[in-house]
């Protein structure tokens, strides 16, 4: 019932942010970033850099692999389906929200989970329990904001609910970038 309302073409742009974003999912490029220093991670320390902008680095370098390709498929699928013109503004800007709170979350488990004693680069990738963690916490989230902005298009216009998503998502992303600027950066300088 609560998918009906997206099978109309004026509503349709609600449903296409999510679907970007449940592709970003499965992309973290932060959580294995820690790990992967591994024994090296003394070079990093001994530069004249603070903690928090070898941590700001790691985030940047996500977004700039991962956010111009989720933006740009999410632009092209906000086409295809003729979105309004708010609606394609706002699954953007959810898109850009969703990348940076999965690059965040990445980073928070990289840091709270390092992995420094491993055979290969692919084992902290493939193997690691906290980057596995993370792309299930980014599926979650994904499921989580379709669900919710689904069953709020009962309510109110998808605009309205997707506005919604976008402020969840940037208190989410404030939430993640504050701590890792605080606590993150603290526990990373004595890991």
């Amino acid at each position: 019932m609560g998918f009906q309302r997206f099978a109309h073409p004026h509503h349709a742009g609600g449903a296409v942010p999510h679907l970007e974003r449940d592709a970003d999912a499965g992309r973290s490029l932060t959580a294995p970033s820690v790990s992967l220093e591994g024994e090296s991670l003394w070079r990093i320390r001994s530069l004249p850099v603070s903690p928090w902008q070898t941590l700001r680095a790691k985030l940047e370098l996500h977004l700039v692999v991962t956010l111009p390709p989720a933006l740009l498929c999410a632009g092209v699928l906000l086409a295809v389906v003729r979105a309004a013109l708010p609606m394609v503004l706002l699954g953007l800007l959810a898109v850009a929200l969703f990348v940076v709170l999965s690059a965040a979350v990445g980073l928070v488990l990289g840091v709270l989970m390092p992995s420094f004693h491993w055979t290969s680069e692919t084992a902290v990738i493939k193997q690691s329990p906290f980057c596995l963690l993370a792309m299930l916490l980014s599926w979650g989230a994904a499921l989580a904001l379709f669900a919710g902005t689904a069953a709020l298009s009962h309510r109110m216009p998808p605009a309205v609910s997707l506005s919604l998503a976008c402020l969840l998502l940037a208190g989410a992303d404030a939430l993640a970038l504050r701590w890792l600027k605080t606590k993150g950066a603290a526990r990373f300088e004595t890991t």
